[in-house]
């Protein structure tokens, strides 16, 4: 019981729940809606040096960024989801674009590459994948109180529904991996943030890979940029609406949610599990995985100790 956005040649994880993978822009200030009162913005290359689209978001200029495309190319299927180098050997990236089925066993380390958005243009293999060990019992979580509210049948049948969002939220799902590779990469690092979830009201950065157009199954070549709310938080995830500025959809999976100091720095606070729309339209519902979630944060040092926290 999976509700992500991946983007796969066959079902990639082998169960007919999962839903495509998620990939967004967007950028604020540490509190208010960091657009100087106007909300979220279409553009948000600039948070991470590229000054140049995700669901109604803006193509960033070719450049150097930690933001890269992951590329599954495994003996049964081939998929797509994003991600972001936070040290030059470690890739932070969602458990389910790593993994079998709801959060089983990884595959194999090797089939896993990263790019700049072009797959013909490897950067580095994966040699080790780590992910958190909660998922699965966090999802048994869910559907025993599901169960016993009544609601396990709209769960079930409707994996990606904000009820079932509110039960991550409340509950939490910690969808999130670091992919070891096999050769540093020589592009910036982000930094990732720890210490605390950025509060609802605040305005955050999504980048990615994914498609432009919800109806699409073409991810893109260029990395998007776009800005969306934070509507609510839970222990382990951020939910934010898609109103206005952009949206995350296919092929976003494991991009970052990004959220910019006011002294111009920026760290990854969150990463794309899913959204409750197919199409990413209006409305959509999206979530991602808190890097300063309860548990989340303690992983994420564990497996990439050499990475930059906040």
């Amino acid at each position: 019981m999976l509700y992500s956005r991946p983007l796969a040649s066959i079902p990639l994880f082998g169960i007919a729940l999962l839903l495509n993978l998620l990939v967004g822009c967007g950028g604020g200030d540490s509190g208010g809606d960091g657009n100087g009162g106007q909300g979220p913005d279409q553009n948000a290359c600039d948070v991470v040096g590229l000054n140049t689209r995700i669901i109604d978001g803006t193509a960033c200029a070719a450049g150097a960024s930690p933001i890269l495309k992951l590329f599954i190319d495994s003996e049964d299927s081939s998929g797509v989801c994003s991600g972001t180098l936070i040290a030059p050997r470690k890739f932070l990236t969602a458990a389910h674009c790593v993994t079998a089925g709801n959060f089983e066993a990884p595959l194999p380390a090797g089939d896993f590459t990263v790019s700049q958005g072009n797959i013909g243009q490897p950067l580095a293999r994966g040699i080790r994948v780590y992910t958190n060990p909660n998922p699965k019992q966090e999802l048994a979580v869910i559907e025993n109180e599901a169960a016993k509210r009544g609601d396990l049948s709209e769960i079930l049948n409707n994996p990606g529904s904000e009820l079932y969002t509110s039960y991550v939220r409340e509950f939490g799902l910690s969808d999130i991996a670091i992919i070891e590779l096999d050769r540093a990469v020589n592009l910036p690092t982000a930094t990732v943030q720890t210490s605390s979830i950025p509060s609802a009201g605040t305005v955050v950065s999504i980048f990615g890979f994914g498609v432009t157009d919800g109806s699409s199954q073409t991810p893109s070549d260029v990395l998007r940029s776009g800005e969306m709310l934070i509507e609510s938080t839970g222990p382990k995830n951020i939910l934010t609406r898609f109103t206005t500025g952009s949206n995350t959809c296919i092929g976003d999976s494991g991009g970052p949610l990004i959220l910019q100091n006011d002294d111009g720095s920026y760290a990854v606070v969150g990463t794309v599990l899913g959204g409750s729309k197919e199409d990413c339209s209006k409305g959509d519902l999206s979530s991602f995985t808190a890097t300063a979630g309860s548990g989340i944060a303690n992983f994420i040092r564990q497996f990439a100790p050499e990475a930059s926290f906040r």
